[in-house]
């Protein structure tokens, strides 16, 4: 699907929740590392819902943010 189909995008620094939204329809569109100490390095999921449905949210949702 195209970029301009994406109806929500998601970000969590965790795995976990990137798992817990994959099953549910929702496409891994990037994966990033970013310094977020000086000598730390996390990983960002980014993830898109491009379904013609409303997006699904997990139930177990942790406290992620929206983009």
């Amino acid at each position: 699907m195209a970029v301009e189909d994406t109806k929500r995008l998601h970000a969590t620094w965790r795995e976990e929740s990137a798992n817990e939204y994959l099953p549910l329809g929702w496409k891994l569109i990037a994966i990033g590392s970013e310094m977020t100490g000086p000598e730390t390095i996390s990983i960002k999921y980014k993830l898109a819902w491009q379904a013609e449905c409303d997006p699904v949210d997990p139930e177990s949702k942790v406290s992620d943010r929206y983009l």
